[in-house]
């Protein structure tokens, strides 16, 4: 048989999307299987983008070698994938849906080893387990809203490391983090209720009417939601089982400041 010729194509970078909220932890996010609407502000010349659920794939074009016609039989150098340097692309991510919070994003690319980027579920999105949840609304202390706040709870359990679980704010500053696979108490066990500590990262800067990227924020330290403590302490007591709202002492709202 004589092959006349041979269309090669080449694979490229791809931006994985990934649902983190709930528990974290190793191999704990999944992707994120509904159409997200992906907005790039710019992207190299020959870069062009498919999108599918759980990624969006960047392919070189022809003029970077990412695919090309070669006459005949492709040879073993025809089959090494061209090389392109590295870029940076940035951009916003949506669900159209509204079960996931919208986000800027950053991302180097044109390694192939693809990047993560992780989204968290609205309060539209989130399924409540039977552990319950902690929900709120939170705030700096001048009264301005904490918009796209990440917060993370790290729970103490009777067996095994702590268990981390987080969430983000919308831009109202309310959340709902899942308590997701946190152990329920029985009536005979020695506790009824965890220690838990909360890390919450904000900034001032950022708008409720614009989108942030949530890994550009910073620590900012919580006034505490223990009922007997006034100062900012990240620990206080949480109960399974129930939905418990973390709000400071004295205050309608989970109260946060730059240290």
């Amino acid at each position: 048989m004589r092959i006349l010729e041979t269309l090669i194509c080449h694979g490229g970078d791809r931006l994985d999307w990934l649902d983190v909220t709930g528990r974290s932890g190793p191999d704990t996010a999944a992707p994120v299987r509904v159409p997200l609407a992906v907005a790039f502000d710019a992207l190299p010349p020959g870069i062009f983008v498919v999108h599918k659920l759980g990624a969006t794939v960047l392919l070189p074009g022809e003029r970077l070698g990412g695919a090309r016609i070669v006459p005949g039989a492709a040879s073993e150098a025809d089959l090494v994938p061209p090389a392109v340097a590295g870029f940076s692309v940035t951009g916003t991510v949506r669900d159209p849906a509204n079960r996931f919070l919208p986000r800027r994003f950053v991302a180097t690319l044109g390694g192939g080893q693809g990047h993560a980027v992780g989204l968290f579920r609205s309060a539209l999105g989130t399924r409540l387990p039977a552990a319950g949840a902690a929900v709120g609304s939170c705030r700096f202390v001048d009264g301005s809203l904490a918009s796209w706040a990440v917060l993370s709870l790290a729970v103490t359990v009777l067996v095994g490391p702590a268990i981390r679980l987080v969430a983000q704010a919308d831009g109202r500053g309310e959340f709902v983090i899942p308590l997701s696979r946190l152990p329920l108490l029985a009536a005979g066990a020695p506790q009824a209720d965890y220690e838990a500590r909360l890390q919450v990262l904000a900034s001032p800067a950022v708008s409720g009417r614009e989108l942030a990227d949530p890994d550009s924020l910073t620590p900012v330290r919580v006034r505490s939601p223990a009922a007997n403590v006034l100062s900012f302490a990240p620990g206080f007591r949480l109960q399974p089982g129930r939905i418990t709202v973390l709000t400071s002492k004295n205050r309608s709202c989970l109260e946060v400041r730059v240290p």
